[in-house]
C-alpha cells in the first residue's frame, strides 16, 4: 500500500495549486454540494488542461489511479459547493 506524504484539502473558490513543478498525485476526491452538475478542470501550472471532469449534482468522484504531473497540478472552478482532497507527495516549487 503506498501511503501519500501529503494531503491538500479545499473549496473550489479559486483555483487551487498543489504545485508548479513536478509531484506524483495518489488520489484525488472532488465532492459537489450543489443542486446542478460542476464541471472542474484539471490543469498544469501553465493552464494546459490535463483532464475535464463534471461531477453530478450532490456526489463525489474519486480517482485513485496514481499518476506524476510533471508541469505541476491545478484545480479551477469558482464554486464555493465544489471541495477537493487531493493526496500527494512533496511538491517541487509549490505555490
Amino acid at each position: 500500500m503506498i501511503l501519500a506524504s501529503n494531503m491538500t484539502t479545499g473549496d473550489l473558490t479559486a483555483a487551487l495549486v498543489i504545485s508548479t513543478g513536478s509531484v506524483h498525485i495518489f488520489g484525488i476526491v472532488l465532492a459537489n454540494e450543489a443542486a446542478t452538475a460542476a464541471d472542474v478542470d484539471i490543469t498544469d501550472a501553465a493552464s494546459t488542461i490535463i483532464m475535464q471532469i463534471t461531477i453530478p449534482a450532490d456526489n463525489t468522484v474519486v480517482m485513485n489511479i496514481p499518476f506524476i504531473a510533471n508541469n505541476g497540478l491545478r484545480f479551477a472552478l469558482e464554486a464555493a459547493t465544489t471541495k477537493v482532497t487531493v493526496m500527494h507527495s512533496s511538491t517541487v516549487g509549490s505555490a
